[in-house]
């Protein structure tokens, strides 16, 4: 790799490597798990009325999304891939307004059942809300085709104050919510390193935006240095452990997968960085492989942040209220598509319950049949219109939903999204549960041969004439998505 400006010795990168870790140990000792006995007693009582964990992660959201906004800004200013960054702007506009909202009023999609009530908590949100107040406002004039200067000044004058606010409101509600017999202050840390990795892949972006308007003075390209060598000293006491500052290497397979395809990234990135630091302008192709790279680097350190959560003790406060809640305004609605309910008074009026040798015979013969991709059983389940009718349903949810099961009333699979292991699924979990309730979400697992986290959400689909109960719809949620 290239020589960069600015840059610094083995000794000294170490140094910085210590110094930088270990602040960051110091800070989440003071506002996370050591906490006041006070506190103590408050933290213990976050439960999932309150969303404790939900709300630690959307406060942490809003600094990435701070940065995120700035960044797409500059770039729409400089008219760099206008149409792409306008598209992020909204996104992260529209993210950053739900969030707060969340954070303040409450809203169980994000997992976040009730509003806020401590007061420290509500003076934050209220600084981040009258900053956030004139920025939203520029946001809105950015979209429009002939954006003036002046909205772009308002976000590029701002952000660095609504990040500095958002900080201190992630700090108030770790400290308020955050519950030490829940996760260990070394998976915390890790978290809390992981998050300020997203912050900094924006602030790469943001700062690579104002070299490439060619008026970037020295301070700037400083910063773009050290901000470079923050990711890359960070990302690798990530992958590797940083003891000195009590950063323990990643807890499992998955994690460590995912920080390694970051650094891969990171290195093949290394080109276009140098380069950028040689220079006073941008071309547009140079800004798109940073944005892309901003993009591809902030979605892998998210996709570690929540794989953290998911695999710590207590990962039910993150997610049964979401869940719940999807279910019950998205999911439940598709329990009565008049096609479903169709298919499973058809199936369940022409055949008898199987007893317990011809149960065990056609799951033998699923398990046969899948394992090779077709089969009598295989072709009726997948060439039922009801199967075609779920592929659409899955692919219009996208990424959210990985796979749709239809279960008859006698416990067998009548359509599917695609082959799954199971035919017969009397006696699991998702049937027993619907016997006596409403809904059940299954604890979270990874999918077998991929890199997602998911959880099964089951509803019972009821025939709307007579009320009975005529089958089972299982749904694949992948969760990461959610978060």
């Amino acid at each position: 790799m290239k020589t960069r400006k600015c840059s610094r010795s083995k000794s000294r990168k170490a140094a910085y490597a210590t110094a930088v870790c270990a602040s960051m140990a110091m800070a989440f000792t003071l506002t996370g798990p050591s906490l006041s006995n006070g506190n103590l007693n408050q933290a213990k009582a976050a439960g999932l009325g309150e969303g404790g964990r939900a709300r630690i992660n959307a406060s942490e959201k809003l600094m990435i999304l701070s940065q995120k906004m700035a960044a797409s800004a500059c770039s729409i200013d400089l008219g760099y891939n206008v149409e792409s960054e306008r598209e992020m702007l909204r996104n992260a506009h529209g993210n950053f307004r739900r969030t707060l909202d969340a954070l303040e009023l409450g809203d169980a999609r994000l997992g976040i059942s009730t509003p806020e009530t401590y007061s420290k908590a509500k003076i934050a949100l209220g600084k981040v809300r009258a900053l956030w107040g004139p920025i939203s406002t520029a946001v809105d004039g950015m979209q429009q085709d002939n954006p003036t200067d002046q909205d772009a000044k308002v976000i590029a004058q701002t952000n660095e104050q609504l990040l500095k606010e958002t900080e201190v409101l992630a700090s108030i509600i770790l400290n308020e919510y955050a519950n030490p017999f829940d996760l260990v202050l070394a998976d915390a840390l890790s978290i809390n390193i992981a998050e300020r990795q997203e912050v900094c892949s924006q602030k790469l972006k943001r700062e690579a935006c104002e070299i490439g308007s060619g008026q970037a003075d020295e301070a700037i390209k400083a910063d773009f240095v050290q901000t470079i060598d923050l990711f890359e000293i960070s990302l690798n006491a990530l992958r590797e452990g940083f003891p000195v500052a009590g950063v323990r290497p990643p807890p499992n397979d998955e994690i460590r997968y995912q920080l390694d395809q970051a650094w891969t990234e990171w290195q093949d990135a290394q080109t276009v960085i140098t380069a950028i630091m040689d220079k006073s302008n941008l071309t547009e192709d140079e800004m798109k492989h940073i944005s892309q790279l901003a993009k591809t680097l902030d979605d892998r350190m998210h996709t570690v942040v929540v794989q953290y959560l998911l695999t710590a003790p207590g990962a039910s406060d993150l997610l049964e209220i979401p869940l719940t809640a999807y279910a019950e305004t998205a999911l439940m609605e598709w329990t009565t598509n008049p096609e479903i309910v169709s298919a499973l008074r058809q199936r369940n009026k022409n055949a008898a319950a199987p007893d317990a040798d011809t149960l065990e015979q056609l799951q033998a013969q699923w398990v046969a049949e899948t394992a090779q991709s077709h089969g009598p059983l295989v072709e009726k389940v997948s060439t039922h219109p009801a199967s075609a009718l779920l592929k659409t349903k899955k692919l219009q949810a996208s990424d959210k939903i990985t796979e749709i099961v239809l279960i008859d009333n006698h416990g067998l699979v009548l359509a599917e999204s695609e082959l799954t292991p199971d035919y017969v699924h009397i006696g699991a979990p998702r049937w027993e549960t619907l016997q006596s309730k409403n809904i059940y979400i299954s604890d979270v697992h990874l999918e077998e041969g991929g890199h997602v986290y998911q959880a099964e959400v089951a509803l019972p689909v009821y025939d709307p004439d007579s009320g009975d109960r005529l089958g089972v719809m299982s749904f694949g949620i992948n969760v990461q998505y959610m978060f």
